[in-house]
């Protein structure tokens, strides 16, 4: 069962999407090992047309690692982590426009979407005129 996360992208801003945690078993996932890690973004599920992906070649997918605790004192969980990122320049030229994605990790027969929900894309308030 994947997470459930909207999404809003600033049209021409840097954008990071929430940290997502991976762990399988209780045990993080070392996903530097042989696991593909993408998303893609589209106006439906069904659409042939991808508007933008994510993937860990253009480093577009940030990997981590990171120590949660449930409760102030108590042992802390060693998990992995997925990040979804772009540079500005790369939404620059954007359109305002609504669609769907989903993130997803896969190795051999295995293959898990670890979270998935509308995006959309909105225009800074704050920009220089022209």
């Amino acid at each position: 069962m994947s997470l459930r996360a909207d999404l809003i992208i600033p049209i021409g801003d840097s954008w990071w999407s929430p940290l997502w945690a991976v762990l399988r078993t209780g045990q993080p996932v070392d996903l530097t090992d042989g696991w593909e890690v993408r998303a893609q973004a589209r106006s439906r599920a069904g659409d042939p047309m991808t508007f933008y992906e994510w993937n860990l070649a253009d480093d577009h997918i940030l990997l981590g690692t990171a120590s949660v605790s449930l409760t102030p004192g108590a042992l802390a969980i060693e998990t992995s982590t997925v990040q979804m990122y772009h540079p500005g320049v790369a939404s620059e030229e954007w359109p305002v426009w609504e669609g769907v994605y989903d993130l997803e990790i896969r190795k051999d027969d295995d293959v898990f979407t670890l979270t998935h929900g509308s995006v959309r894309t909105t225009r800074d308030v704050t920009r220089d005129v022209t």
